[in-house]
């Protein structure tokens, strides 16, 4: 697709991803991390000081975060912590923009379409000024940069299919690979291939040719060697992750379905709808692009988290304007793009940001309490000998506290879970300490210092610490909400 930076819709795409851009880094660092932003930025911590991301207690972090993770240890080198771990968010989330337009260009550039009306440049609009693309776009977690892989490689898929050729492969083949190292959710995309061929079974004879004119010209060893080395790794994460999956007896089909429908009403009705004003190849794209994830998400994945479907929701988007265009075009062909913009900007009015903010709230599965302000009050009234007691120690790390002892928790919604690595009395992710209750009991009486908890661990935690927690009395109380409310305990304590 050759660029005309004198067309109007380019034009206006690069102003709207400027904006875009402002909206993803303005206050960056100001709101406080939560608990997964640790873990990540502890794996990274971890990269620069050994080279992989190696815990200290012996356990490997994030073999299917690999690419997020090293590229998140580059940016803290370059950039101070927070800051510069979620610059990356930011840079993933901004280039979505420009590839939102040119999948919607590249997927519906075909007659009478060209000319009268451009899904791109509105797609890159939702995506642009989106309050969910936004907000996922200013975390230190791998959800931008694997929605960027997934599109990416939906859209060179598209591109290999529209033109068989072996470069369109290799682009794919890449593409591909990068989403796995990104996030596991990364093999869906095979599914979703797989799905695509069994629709369109004639085309597979195509792909054979491709696949073995391709091959031919990697007649040297060490040729082979470069080709066959991602395709290896791959595989190797996968058998990993199918080895060491939880898999889980419980479905959350109707819990995300719920979601969808309460959190996106108009995107996801009309997006539904959208599907039937597609042709047959454009059908067997979306389908099991939409599909597939879901159902995987659904059944497979053993933790309730809606964020789990940030990643597909721009198809939904997206489906959403080609029912906009339909419904537009019978109003009136000839103004149906403008229609259709005043439609998007009114059904989307409650669900974009036009003005740049500080603090975006996820979603209730993902709390974010204060936790910035909790640790730095410890930092600067911590004494010599005072201790400091916390189930986040990740957290602690990333603004500058020495965690002395943790408190072990349930990080799943499964009926048992804990921090501690294997079977020993030391946290997952940093190697401390972790405190039974009558330990915890007896610490609280005799120590100096500082107990940190927030209302997740409350949920989560021991009862019998839970139950003694709540009858110690708060020396500093953080409650942004019912949810992720933090609380600062003066120690010691007395029963």
């Amino acid at each position: 697709m050759k660029l005309d930076l004198k067309d109007k819709y380019l034009q206006a795409l690069i102003g709207i991803t400027i904006l875009g851009f402002i909206l993803r880094i303005y206050s960056l660092s100001s709101q406080s991390i939560w608990m997964d932003e640790s873990f990540s930025m502890n794996a990274a911590y971890e990269i620069l000081e050994k080279g992989i991301p190696l815990l200290d207690s012996g356990a490997f972090y994030g073999l299917g975060y690999l690419l997020h993770l090293y590229l998140m240890a580059f940016f803290i080198l370059l950039f101070p912590d927070v800051w510069g771990a979620r610059f990356l968010s930011v840079i993933f989330g901004t280039l979505t923009i420009p590839l939102a337009y040119y999948f919607a260009k590249t997927v519906f550039d075909d007659p009478p379409f060209r000319e009268r009306f451009n899904k791109g440049f509105l797609f890159a609009l939702i995506i642009a000024f989106s309050t969910i693309e936004i907000a996922w776009s200013r975390q230190a977690r791998m959800y931008s940069q694997f929605q960027f892989f997934f599109l990416l490689s939906l859209l060179l898929f598209y591109r290999f299919n529209s033109a068989k050729n072996f470069k369109n492969l290799v682009y794919l083949i890449i593409s591909s690979v990068l989403s796995i190292l990104t996030h596991p959710f990364g093999f869906t995309l095979f599914l979703i291939y797989l799905f695509y061929y069994i629709l369109n079974f004639k085309e597979l004879i195509l792909v054979k040719k491709v696949l073995l004119d391709g091959f031919s010209y990697f007649t040297e060893l060490r040729q082979r060697i470069l080709l066959l080395t991602p395709v290896l790794i791959v595989f190797y994460i996968g058998i990993k992750f199918v080895l060491g999956y939880n898999y889980i007896d419980i479905s959350y089909f109707t819990s995300y379905l719920s979601y969808l429908k309460s959190s996106y009403l108009p995107y996801f009705y009309l997006g539904i709808l959208g599907l039937f004003f597609l042709n047959y190849k454009r059908f067997s794209l979306f389908l099991p692009s939409l599909l597939i994830p879901f159902l995987f998400i659904s059944y497979l994945i053993p933790l309730l988290h809606y964020r789990y479907l940030f990643f597909f929701l721009p198809l939904l988007f997206l489906l959403m304007i080609v029912s906009i265009e339909y419904i537009s075009s019978l109003l009136n062909k000839d103004y149906s793009f403008y229609i259709s913009l005043i439609l998007i900007v009114l059904l989307s009015f409650n669900f974009i940001t036009l003005l740049p903010v500080s603090d975006y709230t996820l979603e209730k599965e993902t709390p974010q309490p204060d936790f910035k302000n909790a640790f730095n009050f410890v930092k600067e009234n911590l004494n010599e000998n005072d201790i400091v007691i916390t189930p986040y120690p990740t957290v602690a790390r990333v603004y500058g506290v020495d965690v002395d002892f943790v408190l072990d928790y349930n990080p799943s919604k499964m009926k048992t879970g804990t921090i501690k690595y294997l079977e020993t009395n030391r946290d997952w992710y940093t190697n401390t300490a972790v405190l039974d209750s009558l330990s915890f009991n007896q610490t609280l009486e005799t120590q100096k210092g500082f107990l940190i908890v927030d209302t997740f661990y409350l949920r989560r935690g021991q009862a019998e610490e839970i139950l003694v927690i709540n009858n110690l009395t708060k020396m500093k109380d953080l409650n942004e909400n019912l949810y992720s409310g933090v609380s600062i305990f003066n120690l010691p304590q007395d029963f």
